[in-house]
């Protein structure tokens, strides 16, 4: 029969490994759990390097450029507003 297995990490060989590869393999974990505060070794360890679909990249690229737009006119409307005639708008609920 058919058996589908799913693994904690995706990258890791099912089966047993040779000694001197397990071994590589603690080194690179340790190494990674040393280093993890740097920031190349934080992208490469926190975010999964896996392909984002167009779509959903171009969506949430478009997204951030609105919500930028909008703090920066917010923004700028409380510049150029005198302060007593000024009220805050309610925060948005998402």
């Amino acid at each position: 029969t058919n058996v589908r297995l799913w693994k904690a990490r995706a990258s890791k060989p099912v089966g047993t490994q040779a000694a001197r590869a397990d071994r590589k393999m603690q080194y690179l974990q340790a190494l990674q759990k040393r280093y993890q505060h740097m920031p190349e070794l934080r992208r490469l360890v926190s975010t999964p390097s896996r392909k984002v679909p167009k779509l959903i990249r171009k969506q949430r690229m478009i997204r951030a450029v609105q919500d930028e737009s909008k703090k920066r006119k917010l923004e700028n409307r409380r510049r150029h507003t005198a302060p007593e005639r000024w009220e805050a708008p309610p925060p948005e609920k998402r």
